[in-house]
């Protein structure tokens, strides 16, 4: 049978990376989920899709969007917002922007999940995010989860690749957040262990090889 996953111990690493090909919603660890700038937790076809990983977390650990806002705004409180938005730059939804690889934890009564701030919604409400801005947020994010998360082993998607409309390859993708994870657990350890999850129609669109 092919190999699903697959793990390594960078040297000079504090933290295992595992790779695997499956549903990270049938994993067990905290997540790590691509949420937008403005921290949005809407879903709705203007805002937060249903089929997108954070959609998808929001409707299975969570019975209502109060109880997640009351959480996130609570760390924002202490996290100093890039600007603040006008209808005419963002017609609906939350108005305050926040930098690219900010992290706030979402705990739930069964699953933890670490949102980072990546994708920002332009005037016609479409989610873009700029390849200079991911690669400067992946140190922030790993400072992030460090910092504000729950300590645990973390499992997450190919951030990037999905609604926030990344302009760059997956093999790209995950080649930067592999690097990245290495050189900031080089510094203070992340997590025991991180597994980036890839769906199978991105492992074969990737080309990737384990």
């Amino acid at each position: 049978w092919p190999k699903s996953v697959v793990q390594k111990k960078f040297v000079g690493a504090d933290t295992v990376v595992r790779f695997a090909v499956g549903n990270i919603l049938n994993s067990q660890n905290t997540l790590l989920l691509a949420a937008n700038t403005t921290f949005d937790t809407e879903i709705s076809e203007d805002l937060i899709s249903p089929s997108s990983m954070q959609g998808q977390f929001q409707r299975r650990y969570l019975s209502n969007n109060d109880e997640l806002d009351n959480q996130l705004q609570s760390q924002l409180n202490r996290i100093q917002p890039v600007e603040e938005l006008d209808d005419d730059r963002k017609p609906i939804g939350k108005k305050t922007r926040f930098q690219a690889g900010e992290v706030l934890l979402v705990r739930t009564k069964k699953r933890n999940a670490n949102y980072v701030a990546l994708a920002t919604f332009n005037e016609h409400m479409k989610a873009t995010l700029e390849v200079q801005d991911f690669l400067d947020g992946l140190p922030l994010m790993w400072s992030g989860i460090r910092e504000r998360g729950d300590n645990s082993n973390i499992d997450m998607p190919l951030i990037g690749t999905g609604f926030s409309r990344l302009k760059a390859s997956r093999r790209q993708v995950f080649s930067e957040l592999v690097m990245s994870l290495v050189a900031a657990t080089r510094e203070t350890r992340i997590a025991d262990c991180v597994t980036i999850y890839l769906r199978s129609e991105d492992f074969v669109a990737g080309d990737f090889s384990f």
